[in-house]
């Protein structure tokens, strides 16, 4: 029997709802706290933040044409459209590499196979589709992972399926979730012995392996939290019915997560490959619902969103035409250094750019086929550009992760409703495991402490603005305008300190280094120039909300 702490625990992540303190603000909230602005002022602002990105990005292009011959040289570009354009295109990103290179092979093979077994389901057996779905997904996967790749896949979800199951246990369900997450770290070498032919295909293993982790983890989670409520209803319903003396049937209205049920969800395949992620009792419930019907609007609609995808696609090619955004990061750090600074802020708000821009399809495609099924998964994340603060960006940008942190870790941690210690420790226990999925290297680290430290400075700020005192100091001294423009120049700060944190990240530690040195400390115009950007972008990202 469990502690009463751990039961109300239990029942919160069942029936919680979004909180003030975790700044989920309603509407209401949001009109007091950013009063609106004169429309010229917005206008200006806009102009400061959007303009600031538009120019610094497009002044790369002349940049990364000096550069084009010597990387070509280096081997960081492909041809790509040369012919057709008669410029190289920038290759290195890893991510969007690997995407590109499996795009049809993998993805969209996969995708249209599911697609047509799916809807030939819907029509012949309504109510076994998800399990044919399965028997789709397991096939192709052996296929395209190659059959020792799958086997390992399988593997770890036969272990923490049978690590839950013997020991109804949340923390064997943590240390076997965390033991395969360190096993997938550290056995890239076996793994690539899988792929000798084809080694790149490794990297696919890998993400895919490491969302399953997430998965996994979280399938346990619920598997313990059903056994002990079933435990404990049917302890209340013994003592209730030996007081009146009569016999107890389970009526089984919930029967018990079996590995089916694990499989099933593990391996629906439009999100198997590379995410978003998707909460188990989210994808358990919607997968109850029957196909919903194919009419000419929704056909129409589910057409014109695949294009839509499409398009962004062979967009962010056409920009790595002629914005070396990744290339440029590999050339050594002493020509990063003699770039001109409003180059390398164009750098940096092109490298987090394509970073939004790749999440883009690459989380909202399969997203979107999910949207089939009738499922409704976490979607594609929103602008980076039009957030300035930590908090909600964590929140948009992989938004999927965000409710799996709070549903499976925050919330059992306590939360907010407990306290602000308990808050924090929460959003440490979060951070870490961030890091730790991610893999915990230099890198990750401190790209997760900064993280971490960003998100508790607007928890503390927001918790101090809320208190009777500033409340008082800010009516009796500023008009709400003045109050939204000094909150504005505040967040500036901060707005610089996420795009910091962000470049670590998706650039390195020891670039992240040249970008601080050389905003903060090469000239001081420089610096107060990009700081009245930055309170650009927190005024219209203030006006978005």
């Amino acid at each position: 029997m469990r502690t009463k702490t751990a039961q109300r625990n239990s029942e919160r992540v069942a029936t919680a709802k979004p909180a003030v303190s975790d700044f989920q603000t309603t509407n209401e909230t949001r009109k007091k706290y950013y009063p609106k602005l004169p429309s010229v002022e917005v206008f200006i602002c806009t102009l400061l933040w959007g303009g600031g990105v538009i120019v610094t990005v497009c002044s790369l292009i002349p940049v990364s044409s000096s550069y084009e011959k010597k990387l070509v040289k280096e081997g960081l570009l492909d041809d790509g459209w040369i012919d057709w354009l008669g410029r190289h295109l920038d290759n290195t990103d890893s991510e969007w590499s690997l995407w590109k290179d499996y795009f049809w092979d993998g993805y969209i093979r996969g995708f249209i196979g599911h697609l047509i077994i799916g809807r030939l389901a819907d029509n012949i057996f309504p109510e076994r589709r998800f399990q044919i779905l399965l028997a789709y997904s397991l096939a192709f996967t052996a296929y395209f992972l190659h059959i020792e790749g799958f086997l390992y896949l399988l593997f770890h979800v036969a272990i923490q399926f049978m690590s839950v199951r013997l020991t109804k246990s949340v923390t064997a369900c943590w240390i076997t979730g965390l033991g395969l997450m360190y096993f997938l770290h550290n056995t890239n070498e076996a793994m690539a012995a899988f792929y000798k032919t084809d080694p790149d295909k490794m990297y696919i293993l890998v993400i895919c392996v490491g969302m399953s982790n997430l998965r996994y983890i979280g399938f346990g989670l619920e598997y313990v939290w059903q056994h002990r409520r079933k435990s404990e209803l049917n302890a209340g319903k013994s003592k209730m019915l030996k007081k009146t003396n009569t016999r107890y049937y389970d009526d089984g209205e919930d029967p018990d997560l079996t590995f089916m049920d694990l499989l099933t969800y593990q391996m629906y395949f439009p999100l198997l490959l590379g995410g978003p992620v998707m909460n188990y009792n989210e994808f358990a419930e919607q997968a109850k619902k029957p196909p919903p019907p194919w009419t000419s609007g929704r056909t129409t609609k589910f057409i014109m969103n695949l294009l839509k995808y499409a398009t962004f696609h062979v967009c962010i090619d056409f920009v790595l035409h002629y914005v070396y955004a990744s290339a440029l990061l590999y050339e050594s750090w002493s020509s990063n250094e003699k770039l001109k600074i409003y180059h390398l802020c164009g750098l940096s708000m092109a490298q987090v750019g394509l970073f939004y821009f790749k999440y883009l399809v690459m989380y909202g495609l399969p997203a979107h086929i999910a949207t089939s099924d009738g499922m409704d998964p976490p979607g594609q994340p929103q602008c980076v550009y039009s957030k300035h603060r930590m908090t909600d960006f964590w929140k948009l940008i992989d938004k999927g992760l965000h409710k799996w942190l709070v549903r499976y870790i925050y919330i059992p941690c306590g939360g907010s409703r407990n306290g602000s210690l308990r808050a924090i420790l929460s959003l440490t226990t979060s951070f870490t495991f961030v890091v730790l999925w991610h893999r915990p290297t230099r890198r990750h680290i401190k790209w997760g402490a900064m993280s971490w430290f960003g998100v508790l400075v607007e928890f503390i700020a927001m918790e101090i603005y809320r208190t009777d005192a500033v409340k008082e100091l800010e009516r009796r001294y500023f008009t709400p305008q003045w109050s939204r423009r000094f909150r504005g120049f505040l967040s500036c700060f901060m707005f610089g300190f996420l795009i910091v944190t962000n470049l670590i990240f998706l650039a390195g530690v020891k670039m992240g280094d040249v970008y601080i040195s050389r905003f903060y400390t090469e000239n001081l115009l420089a610096t107060i120039l990009i700081h009245v950007s930055l309170y650009g972008g927190a005024q219209s990202s203030m006006n978005l909300e």
